[in-house]
C-alpha cells in the first residue's frame, strides 16, 4: 500500500525524465535509493540490529511495523524522501 502511494510521483519522476512508462528500467532507476532505508528492530531477547537492504523489507521486520493507515502513510514518506522529485529531473 505504501509503494502504492508513492506510484505518481515515480511516474512524474520517470516521465519528467525521459523514461517510458512501459520500461522497467525507468523505475528501478527512480527508486534505486529504496535499498538504502534501515531502521532499528528488536528481537525477542532484547537484542537490536539495524536492518537494511533487503531485510528493512521482510516480514516481521522494520517495514512491515508500519501496520494501520497511519502507518503505512510514514512508510510512504520515508520512501518518498529516497526519491527524486519530478521538478529535479525535468529534461527540455
Amino acid at each position: 500500500m505504501a509503494l502504492h502511494r508513492v506510484l505518481p510521483q515515480v511516474v512524474e519522476v520517470v516521465r519528467s525524465s525521459g523514461g517510458r512508462l512501459g520500461q522497467p528500467e525507468g523505475y528501478a532507476e527512480v527508486m534505486s535509493e529504496l535499498p538504502t532505508l534501515k531502521g532499528e528492530s528488536v528481537d525477542n531477547d532484547g537484542r537490536r540490529a539495524i536492518r537494511s537492504d533487503a531485510d528493512f523489507w521482510r516480514v516481521g521486520s522494520i517495514a512491515s511495523g508500519f501496520s494501520g493507515d497511519a502507518g503505512r502513510r510514514r512508510l510512504s514518506l520515508l520512501i518518498q524522501s529516497r526519491l527524486p522529485s519530478p521538478a529535479e529531473t525535468i529534461q527540455f
